[in-house]
């Protein structure tokens, strides 16, 4: 097995993985602290609401419907204003219904999907902006509350005031860290008055203080990284924020004259560019419409050529590969027969996962070589690794941010 590592260059990466396994051995048994009586009280604010955005919705609607059945709310929203639907014309196909058109069949009315991306394309319409709402407390709901506390057939993840989630170094093929039972790596941002409760429900312990520590727009990083010349790499070489740049370039203004609702647009824009989405993805992201997103996306590749030229590159050197595999910033490797498929769309799908294995997976690479260096210096100083809280005696700030030259290697550009 070690031979075969070091034959296909993987020993480096293998390296990376046992540091993170270690890693986690220290993370697990410790958990996070949660406050179970703010969580009590969240419970009971929550239910209120869903119960009052319920009232409102059902008066928009002219009808009690069932919120959680798919047919029912296609029913209100594509049914036509003179049987009490909303009269709205359908723009997303379900999974299902998207296996029916690539077999040549023709989609029918329950092949329309009516989740919150088809939602946000309504948003004059009253009954999908409540809707989108009530999603959102629902959520809030299930995912935080009872996902921790427990109800009917969801199982309770709060022991001795203690959420000892399942780490999972590998959770995705692109070597993605993620966190299940609960998920502690989807805890709602606090931009909003829910999310700012959802998260002061973590709590240091006794003597301790919580301490975040983020990579800034490390797959945009990874990105500039990659491209090594151009608008975006110039903005991160001047300390200009990633969006605010690429809205300054696509409206055509200068960085202090972006505003919050040009800075969104770009935010959209970017993530789903550099991962080959198409202009119903960026105006739903971007809360604009398809026409606008269209044109903002024409844009964007005039201003922003070494983008596509690179997805261009990344894409053509896979292809070519005998073993159609390409490897990220760390040496991870990850082989995509199906960029050479015949079938249009599996080759679409191929094509889409290079560009996102690469970003996402050198980012993925980073974060975790991070993990380990940060340990390794958090147990030299004297304490105990990382364990989601450090020790009063820590800078108090509530926010620290590790220098790039710190904890990332030197590396290539070739995938």
């Amino acid at each position: 097995m070690c031979g075969d590592l070091v034959e296909q260059d993987l020993s480096r990466i293998m390296a990376l993985e046992l540091g993170v396994t270690e890693v986690l051995l220290d993370m697990h048994p410790t958990g996070a602290v949660i406050d179970e009586d703010r969580l009590l009280e969240l419970e009971h604010e929550l239910v209120i609401k869903l119960e009052e955005i319920k009232t409102r919705l059902f008066r928009a609607a002219g009808k009690v419907f069932n919120v959680g059945s798919p047919p029912q709310r296609q029913d209100i929203l594509f049914g036509p204003k003179s049987k009490g639907g909303q009269g709205l014309k359908p723009i997303k196909l379900t999974d299902g219904g998207k296996a029916k058109k690539r077999n040549g069949e023709k989609p029918g009315f329950r092949d329309w999907s009516t989740d919150a991306e088809t939602l946000e394309t309504y948003p004059e319409n009253e009954v999908c902006r409540i809707l989108l709402e009530y999603a959102e407390v629902d959520k809030l709901l299930s995912t935080y509350v009872y996902g921790y506390l427990g109800k009917a057939n969801q199982p309770r993840r709060i022991f001795n005031g203690r959420i000892h989630p399942i780490f999972k170094q590998y959770g995705a093929r692109t070597g993605r860290f993620s966190c299940s039972a609960p998920n502690l790596q989807n805890v709602p941002r606090p931009g909003t008055e829910l999310g700012t409760k959802v998260r002061s429900l973590f709590v240091a312990p006794k003597g301790h203080k919580l301490l975040v520590a983020d990579w800034g727009q490390i797959e945009l990083r990874v990105l500039a990284h990659y491209l090594g010349r151009g608008a975006l790499y110039d903005g991160f070489l001047a300390g200009v924020d990633a969006h605010t740049a690429t809205a300054a370039l696509v409206y055509g203004v200068a960085w202090e004259d972006v505003t919050r609702e040009m800075r969104q647009v770009a935010k959209g824009l970017n993530f789903a560019i550099v991962y080959m989405a198409g202009p119903e993805t960026v105006a739903a992201m971007a809360s604009i419409s398809v026409n606008e997103a269209k044109r903002i996306m024409a844009v964007h590749e005039e201003q922003f050529p070494e983008i596509y030229a690179f997805r261009r590159s990344v894409i053509e050197t896979v292809r070519k590969r005998k073993t159609r595999d390409l490897t990220t910033l760390l040496g991870r490797k990850r082989r995509l027969p199906e960029i050479a498929s015949s079938q249009g769309w599996l080759r679409a799908k191929g094509e889409r996962r290079a560009v996102n294995s690469l970003i996402q997976g050198s980012s993925a690479d980073l974060i975790k070589l991070a993990m380990v260096r940060l340990n390794k210096a958090i147990k030299k100083s004297g304490h105990t690794g990382i364990k989601l809280s450090s020790p009063s005696t820590t800078n108090s700030s509530s926010s620290a941010r590790t220098t790039w030259s710190t904890l990332a290697p030197r590396s290539s550009r070739t995938p």
